[in-house]
């Protein structure tokens, strides 16, 4: 574990540099929030799927892996705002995030 917490710690270190030289790259972004979602960072995981939704308005996994930080968070409100745009997407990535049920020992703070 503590291997694969440093290999994460040194992506996200590099994702972030990469982000200096180019701050609109939608992909970067969203690796990002990937590897914070893995860190359970939730709030800078949320805040970099929308910056990679800024800059690329369609890209399905961010507004699909945001939806399901928003169900994390208990924020039904945004995780059904979410889930449409994921629906108009893709249905089938929709029906995935529906079927999605959080592990029991998932706490977020």
């Amino acid at each position: 574990a503590y291997s694969m917490m440093n290999e994460l710690e040194a992506a996200s270190k590099a994702y972030k540099i990469a982000l200096t030289k180019d701050p609109k790259h939608a992909a970067t972004y969203y690796n990002l929030a990937v590897i914070q979602t893995e860190q359970k960072d939730y709030d800078s995981a949320r805040d970099n799927y929308l910056k990679a939704i800024e800059y690329a308005p369609n890209m399905l996994e961010a507004h699909a892996n945001l939806a399901l930080i928003y169900l994390y968070k208990n924020d039904q409100e945004k995780y059904q705002e979410e889930l449409v745009i994921v629906e108009k997407l893709d249905p089938a990535t929709a029906t995935r995030v529906k079927n999605f049920s959080k592990p029991a020992n998932t706490k977020v703070d």
